[in-house]
């Protein structure tokens, strides 16, 4: 996998793969088959830490990101099919950007956890980085290491939280909202569920298990079905490592605001009881990822790829326009 020393391994979360020497991998294409050659050692490899960086690869615009990823042979999840808050844009295929909302995604979370479906594993791409010093980074947070520390720490919210499954509130308008730059959520209910109308937004709801009102303006209130807040999966801990996979977090201390905005009431996360998760200990366990996060300092052409249930993720503020940085983003079924 290192082409005779032109690629160089260091690091644990993430585990980078720096390219030493271009002339081994010239071009995108030739990146391309590397990957498509060697996606199997690297799938284990993400499954021993959680999230790999590329560094040094010769990809340089968004068509070059896409056929890197595609390179790996796994399915694509397009955001009209995602269950994702963001607003987000198409750029080419596979490729969406991150957030439009220049506020949203600042707390860690895994994506779309909140949702009964949602990607195995992200792609992001740098296409262009925050000047140095601006900020801008993306912080990566090992979900094995936060449940056991809250198994060590906070072990009754833990087993509340595995044993009665968590459900979350949303609140979404009619027709997107328009976002300034500390929007965050601004999708609304026909482009969050793929639909035209009341009747096709209800059928999709119906399908996948959730419970909804219509409000005031056209506003949708949906409770989303009971889901696990805590999974086994391959990762650092062996093929059945536990993490605190659920979207907590984001939703109690970065969404509420906005479901309440939109007339949301009552706790924005409930177990599946309908008991509302307490805020202490959710601030806690923000405190403590925060704590074991590590930061990720974007250059351009960098790929920094995730598996989604080891590890959690949330983009750095950063100075300066918004266009300064530009993080693109792929999911995989």
């Amino acid at each position: 996998m290192l082409l005779d020393g032109a690629i160089s391994l260091s690091g644990t979360l993430p585990v980078v793969l720096r390219l030493e020497r271009l002339s081994a991998l010239p071009t995108a294409a030739a990146a391309a088959s590397w990957a498509s050659a060697h996606a199997q050692p690297l799938t284990a490899l993400l499954e021993a830490h959680g999230a790999i960086l590329f560094r040094g690869f010769p990809l340089h615009a968004a068509p070059d990101f896409s056929s890197f990823v595609g390179a790996f042979g796994w399915e694509d999840l397009p955001y009209e099919d995602s269950l994702s808050l963001a607003v987000r844009t198409s750029v080419c295929a596979r490729v969406c950007t991150t957030n439009d909302g220049r506020g949203g995604g600042l707390v860690c979370h895994h994506e779309q956890a909140a949702a009964p479906l949602y990607p195995s594993r992200l792609f992001f791409f740098c296409e262009v980085p925050a000047p140095p010093g601006a900020g801008g980074g993306t912080g990566l947070f090992p979900s094995w290491a936060l449940l056991e520390a809250l198994a060590a720490e906070q072990p009754g919210f833990l087993a509340q939280c595995e044993a009665r499954g968590v459900q979350y509130r949303i609140a979404l308008p009619e027709a997107p909202e328009t976002l300034g730059a500390s929007g965050g959520v601004g999708r609304s209910w026909k482009s969050f569920f793929a639909v035209e109308d009341r009747a096709g937004a209800e059928a999709r709801m119906r399908s996948l298990g959730y419970k909804w009102a219509w409000g005031a303006g056209g506003v949708l209130l949906a409770n989303s079905p009971v889901l696990p807040a805590v999974l086994e999966t391959p990762g650092p801990r062996g093929p059945a490592t536990r993490v605190f996979f659920n979207q907590v977090i984001a939703q109690v201390l970065g969404n509420a605001a906005d479901f309440k905005r939109l007339g949301g009431e009552g706790a924005v996360v409930a177990f599946g009881d309908g008991t509302p998760v307490p805020l202490e200990p959710v601030q806690w366990a923000h405190a403590k990822a925060e704590a074991l996060a590590v930061d990720l300092l974007w250059e351009q052409g960098d790929v920094g790829l995730l598996d989604n249930k080891l590890v959690m993720h949330a983009r750095r503020p950063w100075e300066g326009e918004a266009g300064a940085r530009r993080v693109l983003a792929s999911l995989v079924k």
